[in-house]
């Protein structure tokens, strides 16, 4: 408390304004961690909400297959009761008109590829003649694959479903299938298939429209118990078909099994990011998001920076103005200081130009000329008095020393006079 009461108020001002800004920066701090919180929450669900709607995207254009199927399967029904559209001796002899018209079904329906099979599994037709063609689906050496399967299916009668999307040789990519089969009078008279585009599915999957810079999706199957990459990743750079080691808690090793979340984690390049991670039912195959943390906060690092950047600017200029103000009332002050200090040494002849001070100085400085004035007057009146009183005690003092040496004098006449009298009896 006694260095406080020896600070100048300068010192004692620019203190407490320091305690008042450290106060109102850990207040600031505070609420901008608050807002850093919120954005990082916010960014959890955005982040899911990009998964769900790629996912949405998918379903939806999973589900216009099945409708595009059943008009490829009306076209083909049509066309059997015209043609015999279901045994090999009529393709390699078929209309190119025909032929002209199912590749343009296909593209127009978002298919890769139309296949045209028999009851007894063999390939008849298709638009890629790629190396499936004239094989047989149940014998041949394409018999396991996802192709076979949704034509075994199709034969029992059971509603299409779009096959796992797995690697299909002859086309050197990822693939799913659809087949339905054409029913003639109660019977099954043959069976249509598709495969699904794949440059449609990976379209959606790498549409970054929402993604900004940073952001990607990684695809991945779960192919004979392993984690298999379908599509080229945006920044990561996996390559389709290859097989990924993956921990348990992978986000893409959890959404190939089904599973579905989201998170904040570091990637493998020590990267902050968000993810979030989901399954897609219809080709089975599982889907992770993710975006750098830093590209999420870009906004509030730069609110943050410039919000600090005003606080500093506005302290500083406040401790200026402040700082100069307290000059400007320090001045009058240090003045009178040395005055009231030139008083208190018998200097009463003072005289302060309080022209240049506000009003209010000037009352205080015309109040302090006019005390020291009636303080000299004072003094010099009580200097008059005491010079008086002086001169009478010196007065009085002479006259009662007369006074003393008549006294002494009479006696002695007295004592004489009275020695020389009885002689002269």
């Amino acid at each position: 408390m006694y260095l406080t009461n020896k600070m100048t108020v300068l010192k004692r001002t620019i203190i407490w304004l320091s305690a008042i800004a450290v106060f109102t920066l850990t207040i600031l701090m505070f609420i901008g961690w608050e807002v850093r919180e919120t954005i990082r929450h916010n960014g959890l669900n955005r982040i899911h909400t990009i998964l769900h709607h790629k996912i949405e995207a998918i379903d939806s254009y999973v589900q216009q297959r099945y409708i595009s199927l059943s008009n490829v399967t009306d076209f083909f029904y049509f066309a059997s009761r015209h043609h015999t559209v279901f045994e090999k001796e009529f393709w390699n002899h078929s209309p190119e008109s025909l032929r002209n018209k199912l590749a343009v079904i296909a593209g127009k329906n978002g298919f890769y590829d139309i296949f045209i099979i028999s009851l007894e599994g063999d390939v008849i037709y298709s638009v890629k003649h790629e190396s499936d063609l004239h094989t047989n689906l149940l014998t041949g050496r394409y018999h396991s694959s996802q192709l076979a399967r949704v034509f075994k299916d199709a034969l029992k009668n059971k509603s299409p479903y779009v096959s796992d999307f797995y690697f299909y040789e002859p086309s050197h990519d990822y693939a799913a299938f659809i087949a339905e089969p054409i029913i003639h009078k109660g019977k099954i008279i043959g069976i249509s298939a598709v495969q699904i585009d794949n440059k449609a599915i990976q379209a959606v999957v790498n549409d970054s429209r929402e993604l900004e810079k940073t952001g990607e999706v990684i695809t991945c199957v779960l192919e004979n118990g392993k984690t298999v990459s379908m599509f080229v990743s945006r920044h990561t750079k996996i390559s389709p078909h290859t097989s990924l080691t993956l921990p348990r808690d992978n986000p893409i090793y959890q959404a190939v099994k089904g599973g579905s979340g989201q998170k904040y984690m570091t990637d493998q390049t020590g990267d902050n990011t968000v993810v979030a991670w989901g399954y897609q039912k219809d080709l089975r195959c599982g889907m992770m998001v993710k975006m750098d943390e830093s590209e999420l906060l870009q906004t509030w690092y730069k609110q943050t920076t410039s919000l600090l950047l005003l606080f500093f600017f506005g302290v500083a200029v406040v401790f200026g103005m402040i700082i100069i103000a307290l000059r400007s009332f320090a001045k009058p002050i240090r003045q009178l200081s040395h005055n009231a200090m030139l008083i208190s040494n018998g200097h009463y002849d003072i005289e302060i130009d309080s022209s240049q001070y506000d009003d209010e100085w000037q009352l205080l400085t015309y109040a302090f000329q006019t005390m020291a004035i009636e303080i000299k007057q004072k003094i010099t009146q009580l200097e008059e008095l005491n010079r008086t009183l002086e001169e009478r005690i010196e007065a009085k003092t002479h006259k009662l020393q007369e006074l003393a040496i008549t006294d002494s004098m009479t006696g002695l006449y007295n004592r004489r006079h009275y020695l020389v009298s009885p002689e002269k009896l």
